[in-house]
This record gives C-alpha cells, sequence and structure tokens, in this order.
C-alpha cells in the first residue's frame, strides 16, 4: 500500500514538472487603458507609429487585457522554439501614463497565443507568458484573422 501511494507521488511530481507554464500571470497597471495600438513587429530599435489597428471601446480593450492578464509564464526550463513576433502590441493608459510595450505572436485557431514585454535594456530578461486557446479564438475573431 505505501508502495503505491509513493508511485502515485512520483507520478503526479513527474506530470507537474512536465508542466509549460508556471502559476505566475502577466502584469498590467491597474489603472484604466484607454487605447490598444498594434503594428506588424519590428524589432525594439525601430518603433513605428504605422499602427494596422487601434482599439479604443471598451470591449475590444476587455479583450486584450483578458488575453495579456490570464497568460501564464512559461516555465524557464521548457524548450520553446522563438520565431519573430507576429505584433508590436502598445497598451496606453489613462494619464499619460507609460504606455506597456508587448511582442504578440498571434497563435492559431484554438492554440495558444504568446506575449512578452518588450524590455529596454539588454541586462534585462524578458519572460514568454502563453495565453489560453479561447484568448487565441477572441483576439483572431478581434483582428479579423482566418486560418
Amino acid at each position: 500500500m505505501k508502495r503505491g501511494f509513493m508511485f502515485i507521488i512520483f507520478c503526479s511530481a513527474l506530470l507537474i514538472g512536465c508542466d509549460e507554464t508556471t502559476s505566475e500571470t502577466m502584469a498590467l497597471l491597474d489603472d484604466e487603458i484607454v487605447k490598444v495600438n498594434i503594428t506588424k513587429y519590428t524589432d525594439t530599435e525601430q518603433f513605428t507609429d504605422d499602427y494596422l489597428y487601434t482599439f479604443t471601446d471598451k470591449q475590444s480593450i476587455q479583450i486584450f487585457k483578458k488575453a495579456i492578464t490570464t497568460a501564464k509564464k512559461l516555465a524557464d526550463d521548457y524548450d520553446w522554439k522563438i520565431t519573430d513576433p507576429d505584433y508590436n502590441v502598445y497598451i496606453k493608459y489613462e494619464d499619460d501614463l507609460p504606455t506597456h510595450a508587448i511582442y504578440f505572436w498571434l497563435g492559431d485557431q484554438d492554440k495558444k497565443s504568446m506575449f512578452m514585454f518588450i524590455v529596454q535594456t539588454d541586462s534585462e530578461e524578458a519572460d514568454l507568458f502563453l495565453s489560453t486557446p479561447e484568448a487565441t479564438n477572441e483576439l483572431r475573431q478581434l483582428l479579423q484573422v482566418d486560418d
């Protein structure tokens, strides 16, 4: 009986250790978001104001906010093949607070998307965060992306 119990604990620990994400979620400021701007991906040296999309309505902003703030941090030991992001996302807050700049990889339908804060210095290490497939589907619909 004791060996069976230990086997179950070992298997549970093994499964938990294989999870691709942690419980840590991506954080935004608590202040009100007034605008979400999106551009095609450019590297951090070449920010652009050539927006593909600008969302100011509460429903669209809420879709982005929920997708970002529920995205879970990718485990440090998870082997992930990184390609260039699809988009740069700029989260603009009320009262001229600093804008959050985020790289955004839009997942396929029913798959996860990925976010990463655009860090400004080489000394900062950026974490990757994965959304839920449901969030990806809402984002794809909002951006009118077809498969």
